[in-house]
């Protein structure tokens, strides 16, 4: 469960440095004001990402059904912005599209054994 949640964190970090960037150069540099909306867009995604592996690392009752939801926003934000205002680049884009997908998959084949390991309190 940590790697994942470490994973995520890391590419969920990357990625809103590089949506802030790529926001940044494209929206207040040069007057695009559809690129500095992706840039913040990108940023609350890569935050989601970012709180999907916080909520994994902290292995509280709901981690997994947070992560989950948490991944499925971040899925659908980099989705929406590869289809409707491209100005990410490509890696950002299926960086921010793979891992999210992946993580659900991790979280739906390790649904079981994640409740199980959960504390009582």
């Amino acid at each position: 469960m940590k790697a994942m949640a470490m994973v995520a964190i890391v590419i969920g970090v990357l990625e809103a440095l590089n949506a802030g960037a790529e926001g940044w150069v494209g929206g207040s540099r040069s007057g695009d004001g559809i690129a500095l909306v992706a840039g913040a867009i990108g940023i609350v995604a890569g935050g989601l990402l970012v709180g999907a592996g916080l909520a994994l690392l902290r292995r509280s009752p709901h981690a997994q059904t947070l992560a989950r939801a948490w991944a499925v926003a971040c899925l659908a934000m980099f989705a929406c912005l590869t289809l409707f205002a491209h100005r990410l680049s490509i890696a950002a884009s299926a960086f921010g599209i793979i891992v999210p997908v992946a993580l659900l998959i991790w979280l739906w084949r390790s649904g079981a054994e994640l409740v199980d390991r959960v504390p009582a309190r």
